[in-house]
């Protein structure tokens, strides 16, 4: 067996089937292993946290062959415009998270606008002669100002990801403490 085979196999159950990117449980682990390291040296490193708009009319209206045709083009997407040491998973079902390490809010905003433009500006084939363009709703926190462990990030960054989403789709957020207790209060009344 080569040596690239063998990475391949070591490096499958970290991987999702889909997309070829890393699965919710490696994401969760080199997650803990980053937010451990940042808090050890004192640095900084950002999260993103990515949906895609409405796709569940894609699945309806083109079925599942065309929504995993766009799960991969995303994925691929993603993969090739966020720079290295960047750790992209496949969060489940339509989101997508991105860790950013040495990165603070600034560069995950610049981040986050590259992945946004060059998601709605691509064109996917569904189907014969058929093509579709999508968006993405982003949120994005960081370590250590909007939270202190790695579970509290990931709820920061979901919280900014439904705050893009209240602010019409396509768009970036950054978690915002006052205005993610403001839909927390709206969401429990």
């Amino acid at each position: 067996m080569n040596e690239t085979n063998h990475q391949a196999q070591q490096e499958a159950p970290c991987r999702d089937a889909l997309t070829g990117l890393y699965n919710h449980r490696e994401f969760n682990q080199r997650l803990t292993v980053e937010f451990d390291r940042c808090k050890r040296y004192g640095r900084v490193f950002s999260m993103l946290m990515l949906d895609i708009d409405g796709f569940g009319a894609v699945n309806g209206n083109y079925g599942y062959i065309a929504g995993n045709r766009i799960l991969r083009g995303v994925a691929d997407i993603i993969r090739t415009t966020t720079r290295s040491p960047a750790l992209v998973a496949r969060y489940g079902g339509e989101k997508f998270a991105v860790i950013l390490p040495e990165t603070g809010r600034s560069g995950a905003c610049v981040a986050a606008q590259r992945i946004l433009a060059a998601i709605s500006g691509h064109t996917f084939g569904v189907e014969h002669r058929q093509a579709l363009t999508v968006s993405v709703s982003i949120g994005l926190a960081g370590f250590p100002d909007d939270a202190n462990s790695g579970e509290r990030l990931i709820v920061a960054a979901d919280l900014a990801l439904y705050d893009a989403k209240r602010a019409g789709r396509n768009c970036v957020r950054s978690f915002d403490p006052e205005q993610s207790m403001e839909n927390r209060q709206l969401s429990e009344s």
